[in-house]
């Protein structure tokens, strides 16, 4: 039985546009490694170790979800390290904790167990995020504070099953389907 490393993102191509912009011509400490803007994303979901054979019920369960929804918007606001300031792993971009989103999350959760997918479900709330740098470094004491500030908001159009490939240099993902929200407001 063949297993893949499975998530759910909301993915932006003028978020990472936008990022993009605002990164060039900045220098950033030589322990930050910049994730690359194909690996940029916001995790609604993560499936883990999935068996092969589910993912077309994963797929089932997406499309009948964005077929339900219109497109919402998503604010982003602050870059700090994640996933805490005490153990910093990453550089982050989120924004505020979203009703909206930990539902979304919450009903996707609901519609896959329905659907026989075994996943580890995680009992937290969902902070919107997207990670900008991994650190090479996480020595907390000498990390340099961060006092970039950034708000930017985009639209989200769609859900899609990306797949998680490891790697040396870092993980790389793929989108194995997208489903667009179907409903207009």
């Amino acid at each position: 039985m063949n297993k893949r490393r499975l998530f759910i993102a909301i993915d932006s191509p003028v978020i990472k546009e936008k990022i993009m912009s605002y990164l060039e011509g900045k220098n950033w400490p030589a322990g930050f490694r910049f994730v690359g803007p194909d690996n940029l994303h916001l995790t609604v979901l993560f499936l883990g170790e999935i068996n092969e054979e589910q993912i077309v019920s994963i797929i089932t369960a997406l499309k009948e979800l964005t077929s339900q929804l219109s497109p919402f918007p998503i604010e982003l606001n602050q870059i700090d390290y994640g996933p805490s300031p005490q153990r910093p792993r990453l550089v982050w971009f989120y924004g505020p904790y979203s009703p909206f989103l930990d539902q979304l999350k919450a009903n996707l959760e609901e519609l896959l167990e329905a659907k026989g997918v075994r996943f580890s479900k995680e009992n937290r709330r969902l902070l919107p995020h997207l990670t900008l740098f991994r650190l090479k470094n996480e020595d907390s004491h000498s990390l340099p504070p961060l006092k970039d500030k950034l708000a930017l908001s985009f639209e989200a159009q769609s859900l899609k099953l990306m797949e998680s490939h490891l790697a040396k240099g870092g993980a790389q993902y793929e989108t194995l389907m997208e489903c667009p929200f179907s409903l207009k407001e």
